[in-house]
């Protein structure tokens, strides 16, 4: 094995740098507390902030519950906003779109050669106005996630819908969120290669618990051994 080439069990071999688990009975308190929703996906999320240090994340999605804890001194302050486009329902309206132009292109043809079908016109106009609609549900529709990855393993961890419950709320947590991560950085008095170490933990310990994938974890892992 080369200097630069580091086995993860040797980087994880470190007692005191352990982060396999978070003892909830010693969070003491919340500092922010939000609740998001997105009614008709049929998701709910509660982000509680405990101490400046650990954010505790409630994801509900449909029947299934996923509880779990993630240190924020392991995020990246600065998350990255990803759309989530329904192309279903703008590919019907493109179809829609598309039909009522021809419907009017057919139109004017038959006026061109003295042939009236007066129908014609009042459809195209309801399809094209249908498809206006069925963009601008699809546009509300989407859905807007704010991604907030791990420093050094880059991969997404959690997310927030954007502007839920409302836009006053979001921002006002999404503030003190930032400034909790960074403040939970600004005590971390690890040095490099502990700091890697904790993190490596930290994605081991949220693919025990199903949070991050197999695959997620793999790039993580290679993400911070080259960092090493």
């Amino acid at each position: 094995m080369s200097s630069k080439e580091v086995n993860e069990e040797i980087l994880l071999y470190t007692p005191e740098n352990d982060t396999t688990s978070i003892d909830e009975a010693s969070l003491n308190n919340i500092t922010a507390k939000i609740t998001q929703s997105k009614k008709w996906k049929q998701r709910y999320k509660i982000f509680c902030i405990y101490d400046n240090k650990i954010l505790g994340i409630n994801d509900y999605s449909g029947k299934t519950i996923k509880k779990f804890w993630v240190n924020l001194v392991h995020i990246d302050p600065s998350p990255s906003l990803e759309r989530f486009i329904s192309w279903k329902s703008y590919l019907i309206a493109l179809l829609f779109l598309a039909t009522g132009v021809l419907l009017v292109t057919h139109k004017a043809f038959n006026l061109l050669t003295n042939v009236r079908f007066h129908y014609q016109t009042s459809v195209a106009v309801s399809l094209m106005t249908l498809a206006i609609l069925l963009s601008l549900y699809a546009a509300y529709r989407s859905i807007n996630e704010l991604k907030f990855c791990t420093s050094h393993g880059q991969v997404a961890v959690f997310s927030m819908f954007r502007n839920s419950p409302n836009k006053k709320h979001y921002k006002a947590f999404l503030k003190q969120l930032i400034t909790a991560i960074k403040t939970a950085k600004s005590k971390d008095f690890y040095n490099q290669s502990e700091q890697l170490a904790v993190e490596l933990g930290e994605h081991r310990r949220l693919k025990n618990e199903g949070i991050l994938s197999t695959d997620d974890y793999n790039k993580a892992k290679s993400n911070i051994m080259q960092c090493h």
